[in-house]
């Protein structure tokens, strides 16, 4: 059965991870694993789950796999395409989402985003978490109230 599309990103990232000069891994591989993720998915599904007025249980079952790929390019110590899909991830959801989760639906969701956030943060340099920082702090400010604690 054919990889698909996410599990060839996961392949190439996880093979730059190992990567060293004695791997002969080549240089098309490498540029091609440190391109950017495209996040443009994660903003137009939440749009429409917003439209929709899907229940925050749609939210959480649709974007899992995001927050999942995420912690994965961290793993595999790719923290600038983890940070873009936990950035795109963050803000998407701080605009969409009620101010309530009543019944604690999106508990996994939020768990899973903190392991990607907390993975990149640990797997990155002083100077790149600046950013990220920032924003996890505006984001628990928004949404801490209404979702409990999250980040």
């Amino acid at each position: 059965r054919p990889l698909t599309k996410e599990q060839m990103e996961e392949l190439i990232a996880s093979l730059v991870a190992k990567y060293d000069a004695t791997t002969g891994l080549g240089d098309d591989v490498l540029s091609l694993a440190k391109k950017p993720v495209d996040i443009a998915a994660i903003a137009h599904e939440i749009a429409s789950l917003a439209s929709a007025r899907a229940s925050l249980r749609d939210y959480a079952n649709t974007l899992l796999p995001h927050a999942d790929q995420a912690l994965f390019y961290a793993q595999a110590g790719d923290t600038a395409n983890c940070f873009r899909m936990a950035e795109a991830l963050t803000r998407n959801l701080m605009d969409a989402l009620p101010k309530r989760d009543p019944n604690s639906d999106l508990a996994d969701l939020w768990e899973r985003l903190e392991g990607a956030w907390e993975e990149g943060l640990r797997q990155s340099k002083r100077k790149q978490r600046e950013g990220p920082k920032t924003l996890l702090r505006q984001a628990q400010a928004a949404l801490t109230d209404g979702h409990g604690p999250i980040f």
